[in-house]
């Protein structure tokens, strides 16, 4: 059986559903406003890969920057490096995890 990081990272790379872009505007829409409603005292943590063509950096700190002027809540973000967007099956999903468990215990979420 091929493990996920061989499927992802090894071309032909996975195809994105259609379905998933073809009403980009209306999904923008429905997340702005779910973002408006998140508000103080909900920790979020943003991450993406410095090597993401579906959100590349300057996208996602744009993303984050919106989250800071338009959410109310406790917002960070983690970029993570020489990993993409599938970072979940990357060799960065170790140091992500580290990343998200260290996170999660600085805001007093830990076990």
């Amino acid at each position: 059986m091929r493990s996920a990081v061989d499927v992802a990272c090894t071309p032909p790379f996975l195809d994105s559903p259609f379905g998933e872009i073809a009403d980009i505007g209306a999904m923008y829409a429905e997340n702005d406003v779910a973002i408006s409603q998140i508000g103080h005292g909900t920790p979020v943590l943003l991450t993406s890969g410095d090597h993401d063509t579906t959100a590349p950096p300057s996208a996602a700190r744009a993303d984050f920057a919106y989250y800071q002027a338009h959410c109310g809540c406790d917002v960070s973000q983690i970029i993570l490096p020489a990993t993409g967007h599938l970072f979940q099956v990357h060799r960065s999903l170790a140091g992500w995890v580290k990343d998200v468990v260290s996170w999660l215990g600085a805001r007093g979420l830990g076990a």
